[in-house]
This record gives structure tokens, C-alpha cells and sequence, in this order.
């Protein structure tokens, strides 16, 4: 008679499990910091001889001037000087003649132009430009007394009768005693300039 395999034949001895046993309640060990990151956070990488900084590039709005880099006294305005490649000179040369000149890019050199460039600051069509504070107020006062003026004219126009394309009636002495305009004022919250900032 012919001798069969015995149906279970001894098992050779599995080897041990890696790594932490089911239900273990052990802390990893933490992950050693890569030694090219320095104590404030940057990211450092030298290649043939050039040292290179890892800068992200998702700053939330890039043509923000540091305020402590705005030099005191001084109000800081983005001119329009081109849009989709078309130039807008008439526009640059309207704000150049009311006082804003460029900052030179020698000024803040890095942030947005390359290091060691020399000129006006320009980033997509958009100059840099400053004005004294002093500049600045005189022209926000005159803007504000012109808005009230124009308020001022046109209300008169209503009030006796020179408007034509209003609802008031204009036609007679008594419709023009009648016609009223009235006023109410209402705070709107209205984002504060740099230089109400400080």
C-alpha cells in the first residue's frame, strides 16, 4: 500500500510582526527636523555654491506696502499706468502734475522689483507712487467741499423751478412753494487709508 503525506505537516515557525502589537498605546517617536530648516522657519537649500530661500508664493494681496517701510509723513498710491498693455499715460501724467511722484525701487529694493534695480517701482501695469500727508488732506477736503456743491447746485435747480427732468412740479408758483428735498444722513463704515492707520 502507498504512504500518503500526513494531511497536517508540521509548520515552520512564522517570523515576528513588525511594528507596534493591536492596541498598543505607545506615542510615535517624533519625526527629526530636517537640518536645513532654520529656528525662524526658512527653508535654506545650497546648490553649486548659491544658497537658495524657499519662499511660498500665496500672499493674499501682493501690492501691500509694509507700513513700518512707508517713509513717515509720506501716503503711498498704486498709478495706473497701463491696462492689458495699453498704455494710460494721460492718467499717469493727470496724478504726476497733482503731486504723486514714483518711489524709487532702490527704496524698498527686493519686495517688488529684483534686487539692485534702479528706477520706479511697476508690477502689472500699477506705478508706485508717494505724496506728503499734508498734499493728501488739502485734496480730500477739496474733493469733499466739491461733492456738497454739487449737491448744493442741484437742489437749487429743483427748488425754483430750472430742473426739467425732475417730479417736482415747475410749472406754476404753488407747485414750487410745495416742492421739498429732504435730507437724512446714515455713518457707513468706510475703510480707513494707510495713512489714517497710523
Amino acid at each position: 500500500m502507498a504512504e500518503y503525506p500526513p494531511l497536517n505537516p508540521p509548520q515552520t515557525p512564522l517570523p515576528p510582526k513588525r511594528g507596534r502589537p493591536k492596541g498598543a498605546k505607545t506615542k510615535r517617536q517624533p519625526v527629526h527636523q530636517d537640518p536645513r530648516i532654520r529656528d525662524d522657519g526658512r527653508l535654506l537649500i545650497t546648490r553649486n555654491g548659491k544658497t537658495y530661500e524657499y519662499l511660498s508664493d500665496d500672499e493674499p494681496d501682493r501690492l501691500k506696502v509694509p507700513k513700518d517701510e512707508i517713509p513717515h509723513g509720506m501716503v503711498y498710491l498704486w498709478v495706473m499706468v497701463s491696462v492689458l498693455g495699453q498704455d494710460w499715460m494721460q492718467w499717469r501724467n493727470r496724478r504726476m502734475r497733482t503731486g504723486w511722484q514714483p518711489v524709487p525701487a532702490e527704496r524698498h529694493d527686493g519686495l517688488f522689483m529684483p534686487k539692485g534695480h534702479k528706477g520706479e517701482i511697476n508690477v502689472d501695469g500699477l506705478v508706485l507712487c508717494e505724496k506728503p500727508v499734508e498734499f493728501v488732506e488739502r485734496d480730500r477736503i477739496r474733493d469733499k467741499r466739491n461733492a456738497a456743491e454739487q449737491v448744493w447746485v442741484r437742489e437749487r435747480a429743483m427748488m425754483s423751478g430750472e430742473a426739467v427732468d425732475v417730479g417736482f412740479d415747475t410749472t406754476s408758483e404753488k407747485g414750487r412753494k410745495g416742492n421739498r428735498v429732504g435730507k437724512t444722513y446714515e455713518k457707513i463704515a468706510v475703510p480707513l487709508s494707510n495713512y489714517e492707520r497710523d
